[in-house]
């Protein structure tokens, strides 16, 4: 009886040891790297900046697909998609390079995910300091643009994601004309 109260609280205790390492990875990971760093200004090159800023094959095996959309989200080298012809193919030149992004669209759940966090998000000013979500939301809606992810949606996701972006499209318009 002892031996199993003493085996039945091992095996707790190296469960619960084993997942709050694993939270703690995923709910903590950032960018060791990122503008405004000393280590940043020491990059010569857009390469330098792109291979810092990948993540770590361990990681991106662990992370929750909502925890890897937020990361995806941080990516210091997200602001390249304006850097292109048209923001499509700037988002489509990210994606090749960047394997945060790679590895949210091979998941069975990512479109999905970028689906359940668009419809949480509310245009706001862009002047406006709190909550400002206005690249949030325009990196949410070219990651939602794309036909892989489109196809993925059934028709009745489909059909309320055409609703909310005219919603938020008219919000938009709403706070540009204040």
């Amino acid at each position: 009886m002892k031996n199993k109260i003493i085996k039945e609280f091992t095996v707790f205790f190296i469960l619960a040891f084993i997942i709050s390492n694993v939270t703690a990875q995923t709910k903590y990971w950032d960018y060791p790297i990122k503008p405004g760093m000393e280590e940043w200004t020491e990059f010569t090159s857009s390469d330098e900046m792109v291979n810092a800023c990948q993540i770590p094959n361990m990681y991106l095996e662990t992370i929750p697909t909502d925890v890897l959309l937020d990361i995806c989200l941080r990516y210091p080298m997200l602001l390249d998609v304006h850097f292109s012809n048209n923001l499509q193919e700037g988002i489509e030149l990210i994606l090749t390079s960047f394997n945060g992004l790679t590895e949210l669209f091979k998941r069975p759940d990512g479109a999905l995910t970028i689906y359940n966090q668009y419809l949480k998000e509310t245009p706001c000013e862009v002047n406006t300091k709190k909550n400002n979500n206005t690249f949030k939301m325009l990196y949410l809606e070219l990651l939602l643009s794309r036909k892989t992810v489109i196809d993925k949606l059934n028709f009745n996701q489909k059909d309320k994601l055409l609703e909310q972006s005219n919603i938020k499209l008219n919000i938009k318009k709403s706070l540009n004309h204040s």
